[in-house]
């Protein structure tokens, strides 16, 4: 098995490549020799916990620069006689699909199984962030080159069942796909006891605390609900003090709002995988408001709303399509609209009653096996060896 990555990645493993070392483990675990295979400044092989890791060379920057090095990462997979080839769309030519479609024409003429994991599918991507609108002649063009991609991918992976279903529709994906959530590594996120400390570290002990966290992007409603939000509650909710963790484009926004009055919220920056269970269980509750006239934000399914819920936190959330699908069931979540009344309501209808929703939240956390890691990566290595034998 091998992970191909545009560039050295971080071990142990950070945010951006955690999902990969999570199914890296489950390989090993079924003895699968597995190798992570990057584009390097300098050639080079080593190991570590088992994997295998190496280094592409990059060549004097010309225009076959990228050929070059696409065609070493075929004969590195050849001499290794790799089975299937992982591509995770955030790490691997996410800005070069043509590339990509190339290396999997080259995987296919090697009979080398090729995993395309769509993490947060590119087009969807580019038009959330304004970089690409819908029906002019780049996104035909974009549409063309993934169905393109999609013949030569033995199994693709989306965020959800709800994405697989809208993709399935667009016929964007391949023959063989699924919809799994990554879900929630159930040994790191859960309530430790950390959050009262943490309280008293920031000075918050006694308030009742909100808490958000993620990447600070407009999809994520910061100006629209967060913000306002805040402002409101120095008049209306005295008590409540905001917990926000993360960065991103919209990060200037709460620089703002401290520099306004600072008393009701405090900004940890960017947050470690590792030191986030420790910061929600510091929380009361969290919010997580988006935006879904969005396809990727109406297909989507929330780490965040997952990673409170195991730690035994309410959540208020916009409604999505995982409502009713990928999420359906689960206790805890406050499922409300779009607009930054919906989220005062929501508010004020927990806290009016907020014994019980924590009730539910911590019992859901007791009984989150379907959802922890070791069952979605499970499924989905399950998945990768039936369609690539």
């Amino acid at each position: 098995m091998v992970f191909v990555l545009n560039d050295h990645m971080d071990y142990p493993p950070t945010n951006a490549n955690i999902k990969i070392s999570y199914i890296t483990k489950e390989f090993q675990r079924r003895g699968r020799a597995v190798s992570w295979v990057f584009f390097g400044h300098e050639a080079g092989e080593w190991s570590e916990d088992g994997i295998d890791f190496v280094g592409i060379p990059r060549p004097e920057a010309s225009r076959l620069r990228m050929v070059r090095m696409l065609r070493s990462t075929l004969a590195y997979c050849r001499r290794s006689k790799t089975s299937v080839v992982y591509i995770d769309d955030w790490l691997f030519l996410r800005h070069d699909p043509r590339f990509q479609l190339r290396f999997q024409q080259g995987l296919k003429a090697l009979r080398i199984g090729c995993v395309f994991d769509q993490r947060d599918p590119y087009i969807d991507f580019q038009v959330t962030e304004g970089q690409l609108k819908v029906d002019t002649p780049e996104y035909r063009d974009l549409i063309r080159l993934y169905q393109q991609i999609a013949r030569y991918t033995d199994l693709t992976i989306f965020p959800s069942e709800a994405y697989r279903q809208e993709m399935r529709k667009r016929e964007l994906t391949s023959q063989n796909d699924l919809g799994a959530v990554r879900g929630v590594d159930t040994d790191l996120f859960y309530d430790s006891g950390e959050g009262e400390k943490v309280r008293k570290e920031l000075g918050i002990g006694g308030k009742f605390v909100i808490g958000w966290f993620g990447m600070m992007l407009p999809l994520r409603r910061i100006e629209e609900v967060l913000v306002p939000m805040i402002r409101r509650a120095r008049r209306e909710m005295p008590d409540v003090h905001f917990l926000i963790g993360g960065r991103g484009v919209l990060e200037t926004s709460f620089s703002r709002l401290k520099e306004e009055d600072a008393s009701n919220i405090t900004t940890l920056g960017f947050l470690p995988y590792g030191r986030l269970p420790a910061c929600i269980s510091a929380c009361d509750l969290v919010l997580s408001p988006v935006d879904p006239r969005h396809t990727l934000v109406e297909n989507a399914a929330s780490h965040k709303i997952l990673e409170a819920i195991a730690v035994g936190r309410p959540v208020i959330a916009t409604t999505t399509r995982v409502k009713e699908m990928d999420y359906k069931g689960i206790q805890g979540i406050v499922w409300t609209g779009t607009e930054l009344e919906d989220f005062m309501k929501a508010v004020a209808d927990v806290r009016k009653d907020y014994p019980r929703f924590r009730r539910e939240a911590e019992e859901q956390a007791r009984d989150f096996e379907l959802f922890s890691t070791k069952a979605t990566i499970a499924r989905i290595v399950d998945e990768i060896e039936r369609v690539c034998k």
